[in-house]
């Protein structure tokens, strides 16, 4: 009897807990589930590598998240934190390229000044100052008094040059009230507008090459500062040199430098620097040195110098440079070597 109450009990636990069993696994999974980490998207990702101040690996997530879209406002929000990041790194060039395609993006694109540094929202601001598109209005009939943001600009057909973002637009014929709309100029792209005398037409904008006025330029002139140390044949002269001048002209600066120990002097430098690398150089600078001798006559060292070496800029706004080459001085009272073997040490400094 007692064997077979006790087989009873074994059977009937079983088979409760047969029945149980799926419903503890199903209720597990979800728990499981759960405790799983989701994914990053790679815009997302790049929003907690800036957080956490990795800037490089930042840009390289975002940099993946802008060929993984063609939504407009995605690519707004991806270069408007790329540009943050640039910004971070002072590095202002790059800062203003990725604003310049948020803006291509979305001409009202914007920042909380509450939340980011003002410096960076001004830059955005300055950027979108400078993008402009092509606004043309026709009028049907024509002849129509037209008005851009309040103002009038004539009759149609009117073709003007405007700034990027929303502008209001206003046609009158005679006495009749003004028929008005609102129109979303691009950078570097035409927007056409068609009134008709009973309604008005707003043209998808159309794609252009940049205008030739307004095509964005990656080179502009800056200020520049210049401190070196001079050495003419190791053991003739050295000199402490100190100099300004503008970065960006063209392709290349100049400078003038002032001579200062232990003779007195100027030194006007035209030079440019080749890239090799993104923080690494290799510049060329032609010379014309002229030195003081007010004990000697005649008392003026003219010569002319041309020299190249190596640049290291780890920052937009500051680098190193070490130069070599050779002057050949016109005249040097009291020396017989005209021809002088050069090398120069220095850094510059850069107005972003």
């Amino acid at each position: 009897m007692t064997s077979f109450r006790s087989l009873t009990l074994r059977l009937t636990t079983t088979f409760a807990v047969a029945l149980l069993l799926p419903c503890v696994v199903h209720a597990a999974a979800p728990v499981a589930a759960a405790g799983q980490t989701p994914k990053l998207g790679k815009y997302e990702a790049g929003l907690k590598a800036f957080n956490q101040g990795d800037f490089e690996a930042a840009l390289k997530a975002l940099d993946a998240a802008v060929g993984e879209t063609a939504d407009s406002s995605t690519l707004e929000k991806i270069h408007l934190m790329r540009a943050q990041c640039f910004a971070a790194r002072q590095d202002f060039v790059r800062a203003e390229e990725a604003f310049a395609r948020a803006l291509d993006a979305n001409p009202e694109a914007s920042l909380d000044p509450s939340r980011v540094d003002p410096a960076v929202v001004k830059m955005l601001d300055a950027m979108r100052g400078r993008l402009s598109g092509e606004l043309v209005m026709r009028s049907t009939p024509e002849g129509a008094q037209l008005s851009l943001d309040g103002k009038g600009i004539g009759k149609a057909p009117v073709t003007l040059i405007v700034g990027i973002g929303k502008h209001r637009l206003e046609a009158q014929w005679g006495k009749e009230p003004p028929a008005k709309a609102e129109v979303l100029v691009r950078a570097r792209s035409q927007t056409r507008v068609e009134w008709l005398q009973t309604k008005v037409e707003v043209v998808k904008p159309l794609e252009s090459p940049p205008l030739p006025s307004e095509a964005p330029s990656k080179i502009k002139p800056v200020p520049l500062a210049d401190v070196r140390f001079v050495n003419e044949d190791i053991t003739i002269d050295s000199s402490l040199e100190v100099g300004a001048g503008v970065d960006g002209i063209w392709i290349g600066r100049f400078s003038v430098h002032a001579r200062l120990l232990p003779k007195v002097g100027l030194t006007p430098r035209l030079g440019f620097t080749l890239p090799i690398h993104e923080n690494f150089g290799v510049p060329v600078e032609l010379e014309v040195p002229m030195i003081f001798l007010p004990q000697q006559n005649p008392s003026l060292a003219v010569g002319v110098g041309l020299g190249a070496g190596i640049e290291w800029t780890p920052r937009p706004w500051f680098g190193l440079c070490w130069l070599a080459g050779f002057r050949h001085y016109a005249q040097y009272p009291d020396r017989l070597d005209l021809t002088r073997f050069t090398m120069s040490l220095g850094l510059r400094l850069k107005v972003p």
